[in-house]
């Protein structure tokens, strides 16, 4: 078994969190957007795994391509390789900005005012 389950799927023991309270292993859920989708699964580890041990199981689903390993978060935290797992955590890797926001808002405006030059010589034209 490679730890991996689809989101959904029933758990063996019949809870999610009786095999993890006996610390044996822990159950989180990852999240990954690729290019062309996202990808949520359920990971099952070893009690005591690191997001680098995340990683690692991932590469069997995974290209290395897809993944963003270098920018890794736990809900919305960013957190390092050696951060340790507990059950139930939410494993997230972030991809790269594309683009610069404050540098794309200051273009949809710069494109959205009129020109200070045209809108002078409409007011001069009109007096």
């Amino acid at each position: 078994m490679n730890g991996l389950a689809d989101i959904g799927a029933s758990d063996p023991t019949g809870s999610t969190g009786e095999v993890a309270q006996r610390g044996e292993t822990l159950e989180i859920e990852v999240v990954v957007q690729t290019e062309s989708s996202l990808v949520q699964r359920k990971l099952v580890l070893p009690s005591g795994a690191r997001v680098a041990d995340a990683i690692v199981a991932l590469s069997d689903l995974l290209d290395a391509g897809q993944l963003y390993a270098d920018a890794p978060g736990i809900f919305g935290q960013q957190v390092t390789p050696e951060t340790v797992l507990a059950s139930g955590d939410r494993l997230e890797f972030y991809r790269p900005i594309q683009c610069d926001p404050k540098a794309m808002r200051r273009e949809r405006a710069r494109r959205a005012a009129p020109s200070a030059t045209g809108a002078s010589a409409r007011k001069s034209r009109s007096q």
